[in-house]
């Protein structure tokens, strides 16, 4: 099983204010629609709610301590991560997107051997940050710089990383 980790991120990795996120970025967000459609995208339960419903196309599973949420269409709610790749394997799935929050990024970040990381050009408060990493244990495959616009509230590049040990 691969995973691979997609964040937009401030200059100083803040990813959430009031479980929002704190931008518009509509280019960011249509590359994260056609990056993970057809794919299962591993999230929090905060994530999953501020989002608000299931992405179409996509499986989401949620990690949760709470035990009476029921799976519905698409969306299944574990209690860990063995769970979620348990439930990975029965559906056929080799590659999963983590896509957050920050104690999900946290605690997976291990297991990811590529980043897709958006670097908003804002340095802002928040609650949620990314965690920080070594970047000399990555390398940079992708770049893609887009300006501030009126579709998007700050300009942002797109980088994607792989993990070196994998090359």
């Amino acid at each position: 099983m691969k995973y691979s980790i997609i964040v937009a991120k401030s200059l100083n990795n803040v990813i959430g204010v009031n479980n929002q996120l704190p931008w518009r970025l509509k280019g960011d967000l249509k590359q994260f629609k056609k990056t993970t459609m057809g794919h299962s995208l591993i999230m929090g339960r905060k994530t999953f709610e501020s989002i608000g419903k299931p992405l179409k196309g996509r499986k989401s599973f949620v990690l949760t301590s709470n035990t009476e949420l029921e799976d519905q269409e698409n969306v299944y709610f574990c209690q860990s991560f063995d769970q979620i790749e348990k439930k990975l394997e029965e559906l056929g799935y080799d590659h999963a997107f983590i896509i957050g929050g920050a104690q999900v990024y946290k605690d997976l970040f291990d297991k990811a051997v590529r980043l897709m990381i958006t670097d908003v050009h804002v340095e802002l408060e928040g609650d949620a940050h990314f965690p920080e990493f070594d970047m000399s244990n990555w390398k940079c495959t992708e770049f893609f710089d887009a300006p501030q616009d009126a579709d998007n509230d700050h300009a942002w590049t797109r980088k994607v990383l792989i993990r070196k040990e994998t090359l």
